[in-house]
Order: C-alpha cells, then sequence, then structure tokens
C-alpha cells in the first residue's frame, strides 16, 4: 500500500464544482477516462495558498493551452507533484522553494474554462516521472480519494 500523501486544506469554504473521474465522454478526446483532477470556486478574492511544501518545476506566467497560467510543485519528502490551474495570475519562480500556506496566485479562467475555477492535479513521481501512468488519467489520482489526507489548517497561519 502507497504512503498516505497529506495535503493542508489552504481552501476553506472551497465549493467543488467538478470531481476526479466525472464527465468520460468530455474528457475522452484527451485520452483520459473521465476528469483527471477536481474543480472548484474559492470564496471572496479567490486567492490560491500552497496545499504543500515544494519547489515550483513548472511556472506559466502566460495562457498555455487547456490549462492557462498554472503552476506545478514537487514535493520531494512525499513524492508527489501537485498542479494547480487556470489561474488569473501566478507568483511562482521556477525552482523557488514554496512552503505550505504561501500566496501562490490568484483563481481565474484562463485556458480551456467555463468560469473562474481552481482546476487540482495530483501524482506520483519517482525521478520527476509520474507513476501509474497508464491508470486512464496520465498518472494523477484523486485528490479527495483515499489515499490523500487533507490537514484541517495551517497552525499560526489562519489559513
Amino acid at each position: 500500500m502507497e504512503k498516505i500523501i497529506m495535503l493542508h486544506n489552504v481552501f476553506t469554504g472551497a465549493r467543488l464544482t467538478q470531481a476526479f473521474g466525472e464527465n468520460p465522454s468530455m474528457y475522452k478526446k484527451y485520452g483520459l477516462r473521465g476528469h483527471e483532477g477536481i474543480d472548484f470556486v474559492l470564496p471572496g478574492d479567490g486567492m490560491i495558498f500552497s496545499p504543500i511544501s515544494g519547489v515550483c518545476v513548472v511556472d506559466h506566467d502566460t495562457i498555455r493551452g487547456d490549462y492557462g497560467i498554472f503552476v506545478c510543485l514537487h514535493d520531494v519528502q512525499q513524492q508527489i507533484m501537485l498542479w494547480l490551474c487556470h489561474m488569473r495570475y501566478n507568483l511562482c519562480d521556477q525552482d523557488q522553494r514554496y512552503m505550505t500556506g504561501r500566496h501562490l496566485g490568484k483563481m481565474g479562467n484562463t485556458g480551456h474554462s467555463l468560469g473562474k475555477h481552481v482546476h487540482l492535479m495530483l501524482c506520483r513521481v519517482r525521478d520527476m516521472k509520474r507513476l501509474d501512468y497508464d491508470n486512464g488519467y496520465k498518472g494523477m489520482i484523486d485528490p479527495l480519494g483515499p489515499d490523500v489526507q487533507w490537514v484541517p489548517n495551517i497552525p499560526g497561519t489562519g489559513v
């Protein structure tokens, strides 16, 4: 059995709009069995904070393809990569380390998107390569599934 992934719930008050695996017919054209992440809308000003500590390995500050403006963080300790997509803007710099709770950007509607939201994708990696790539979701796993535990908050930060 794989080790449980720990993510900090920095998305207080978020409303889930599309779950992992939903809408298979929509994602078939991408070679997927269904939605490869989760979509949610944040309350208020839509500020996005990091649910993990990790290094920014992808920093797209301009709209690039389906995911629009996005970042990808690599947590070496947990051997995971986490994407936050469709941002209005991001404040990350490639190869920089970001601690849990750090402000990363703002929710947006960039790329292939039908409205403001955050698209979060998660996968296990080894040597920066996705594991179980042939799982029908290109290695992505359900961020709300049994292999992931969301820690309620970050002590001392209010996030």
